[in-house]
């Protein structure tokens, strides 16, 4: 079900990187999408059984203490990493228009 804007909303169109420019954009719209698909139940059971999805045997394994650490470690970090990677993107659309923006100093969190 759904009308074209939620199906919009939910797989937004990212296009396959072809410059290293590109990476941050992919990589941050790519996350914030998955973190969508989680909030919604039919789409993360269909991406669940989908043969391309990356972490279909993570299931499998999740007792393991190594793939436990790992997970930890992703959802730990993934919030501060779109974070940042939106504030590259926008450094680098702002560098190719020729305007500049204000970056946060290396290492601090912004709020």
């Amino acid at each position: 079900g759904g009308g074209d804007a939620d199906k919009n909303r939910l797989c937004p169109p990212n296009a396959y990187p072809s410059t290293i420019g590109d990476w941050p954009r992919m990589n941050c719209r790519t996350w914030k999408t998955e973190r969508r698909w989680v909030s919604e139940p039919e789409v993360s059971a269909w991406v669940s059984r989908s043969r391309l999805n990356l972490l279909g045997a993570l299931p499998d394994h999740f007792a393991e203490p190594a793939v436990q650490e790992a997970v930890q470690r992703y959802v730990g970090h993934v919030g501060e990493a779109v974070k940042r990677l939106t504030q590259l993107d926008r450094e680098l659309d702002a560098s190719r228009s020729g305007t500049t923006t204000q970056s946060a100093p290396a290492g601090s969190r912004e709020p």
